[in-house]
């Protein structure tokens, strides 16, 4: 192998290896327009949460909003994320203090248990979230 061929593997190999933790997970592109719920309990396990602080068990929250299920706005509660879960090839959320997001999850007391890599659990800065939270609202 001469000097330049060397090279040009190098190269390959370091990109190669660069890119590899953008192979694990995509974000995806294309978020449905609007958010479809067939049940009124499906509807329920959504949840419009401020996030407070990082706790030792998720994220310590505030219910600004609840479309149904048993947590009332004005609610102190947790989120966790649902444990032994199978990694897919969506990114997991990121989930940041004294921001605002829509889970769906299930609620065990004052907790809310979420998947991280349910792509639909969007922060109020996406462009879709209006539009989701719209969505939710029951129809009169």
């Amino acid at each position: 192998m001469n000097t330049r061929s060397a090279v040009i593997s190098a190269f390959a190999l370091v990109a190669g290896l660069v890119s590899l933790p953008a192979l694990a997970c995509k974000e995806l592109v294309r978020f449905p327009e609007h958010l479809t719920v067939s049940t009124e309990a499906e509807r329920s396990s959504y949840f419009v949460v401020v996030v407070q602080r990082a706790a030792s068990d998720g994220f310590a929250v505030l219910v600004k909003q609840s479309f149904g299920g048993p947590l009332a706005p004005g609610t102190a509660a947790t989120i966790q994320f649902t444990q032994a879960e199978e990694p897919h090839a969506v990114c997991p959320i990121d989930v940041r203090p004294g921001e605002t997001y829509l889970f769906r999850g299930a609620v065990h007391g004052a907790s809310i248990e979420v998947s991280r890599y349910n792509w639909l659990n969007v922060p109020a800065t996406h462009e879709r979230f209006a539009t989701y939270v719209r969505d939710l609202q029951p129809s009169k």
